[in-house]
């Protein structure tokens, strides 16, 4: 059973996508959180033992809260901002969905492009509040929305992916 579906790259959709790319990294913002209460910790203590803010402690803790906030500014504010420039806005993909792996094309002002993938060549399928992300690097995903989709097609779209996927590479999570 062939499957076609249409999504729109707008701007709900790429930022949904964001955050779950940066949801996959939890771990790594839980460790940063972390990280940054044992700082406060560290110079609340230093300020009660009178330690001077010359001391390499300060120094030291001082330069992790940059990089966590560089890191935050990375993966939190950069998207947002560069969103407005980004070529893929408000470009819609069709895709055609078949035994053996799928056509997708490419269509807005800036791009007018078509492409067959293999299944074979998708790394991980996650999935999110509404959307199906397909991994073919590790940040590199096609967006498919299945908000239009029927519970059939989506069951059909899981399976196929069952059948040429490994198992362990699908985050299909949900009912459907």
């Amino acid at each position: 059973m062939d499957i076609k579906i249409k999504t729109l790259y707008d701007k709900d959709t790429l930022l949904a996508f964001n955050g779950y790319y940066v949801g996959k990294k939890a771990l790594l913002l839980w460790i940063i959180a972390i990280s940054n209460l044992l700082i406060i910790a560290e110079w609340i203590v230093l300020l009660a033992m009178n330690v001077k803010p010359e001391s390499i402690m300060y120094i030291i803790s001082a330069l992790v809260l940059t990089i966590d906030a560089f890191y935050f500014f990375l993966y939190f504010l950069l998207p947002r901002i560069s969103l407005k420039k980004n070529k893929v806005l408000n470009t819609t993909l069709e895709y055609h969905f078949y035994d053996g792996g799928f056509d997708v094309r490419a269509k807005n002002q800036h791009i007018n492009e078509a492409l067959t993938v293999r299944y074979s060549e998708i790394v991980e399928v996650g999935r999110g509040k509404r959307d199906l992300y397909l991994f073919l690097g590790s940040s590199l995903a096609y967006i498919v929305d299945l908000t239009g989709v029927s519970d059939e097609d989506k069951a059909a779209l899981k399976q196929k992916f069952l059948i040429y996927i490994n198992h362990k590479k699908i985050k299909w999570n949900g009912a459907d």
